[in-house]
């Protein structure tokens, strides 16, 4: 069966390039920044994800805090995350999201089915992230790590220390990362967590180049031993401070991203900045 593809939007000049493009006979409409896929919708149930690492977020999430009340999602995109927790939860939950682009959200409106009375916040993450409208989140999520681009004041420390901050007793922090094969920086960031939290649980997806990492306001927790997902089980590795011995070579080798370090750290790894 042949297939095809239709253009929906495009965006150009010096420094962007942006595009919705659509994709038949299977139905799937695609985000690209430049020629990286940003996101993806199901034209025929935008709430089932399509991409993997957005169903292992979500998977964990529900396992992880099965009714929050307050839920943060950094990154909006094509709202595959939102619609996937919303489709979860109802009711009492209230879901915002930051997005840093306020062409995002415009098509978001458009493309992306992004409901028009949704929380949408634009700004930096990081500085909407100090407001008040912030504290005590049961689950904020970060999904603002592309192939191509780390925004590098969303990775040190200091950031992640912020949003433990934010969480309320018991909450549950999540990373969309990119995994250490195609991201010199990976175990940075990982440090980065493991420093601001005490330790940072890791799930590796099975297509997708991303890991997803979470950890815990109050350390010391039980974690499942691992996550389930279209039938299938994502073992989940803990990483606490305590048992170095036990980290990867990829955490182990890298150093924490903080505030004083991170230009050195992303210039040497030929990350944009």
């Amino acid at each position: 069966m042949t297939g095809s593809t239709r253009l929906r939007h495009e965006y150009k000049d010096d420094f962007h390039w942006i595009r919705v493009v659509d994709v038949f006979p299977k139905a799937l409409r695609y985000l690209y920044f430049e020629n990286s896929v940003q996101g993806a919708m199901n034209l025929k149930d935008h709430t089932v994800p399509v991409l993997e690492y957005i169903g292992l977020l979500a998977a964990g999430a529900v396992a992880l805090k099965p009714e929050p009340l307050k839920v943060c999602l950094g990154g909006l995109g094509s709202c595959a995350l939102f619609h996937c927790l919303s489709c979860h939860w109802s009711g009492r939950t209230r879901i915002f999201s930051v997005e840093s682009d306020s062409r995002i959200l415009e098509l978001a409106k458009r493309f992306f089915r992004l409901p028009p009375r949704s929380k949408v916040i634009i700004g930096d993450f990081r500085e909407k992230l100090m407001g008040a409208t912030f504290n005590r989140c049961d689950l904020i999520m970060v999904d603002c790590y592309s192939s191509t681009s780390i925004p590098p004041h969303l990775a040190t420390v200091e950031f992640m220390a912020l949003a433990r901050e934010k969480l309320a007793p018991r909450g549950v922090a999540a990373f969309n990362i990119w995994n250490p094969d195609c991201n010199l920086v990976c175990g940075c960031q990982v440090r980065a967590i493991i420093e601001a939290f005490g330790e940072a649980a890791v799930a590796a997806c099975r297509e997708d180049a991303n890991i997803v990492v979470f950890a815990r306001k109050t350390p010391g927790l039980p974690w499942p031993k691992s996550l389930r997902y279209k039938g299938f089980e994502y073992p989940l590795a803990v990483y606490g401070a305590e048992n170095a011995s036990a980290w990867p070579d990829y955490v182990t080798d890298s150093e924490p991203i903080d505030d004083d370090n991170v230009w050195r750290v992303f210039s040497g790894a030929g990350r944009l900045v």
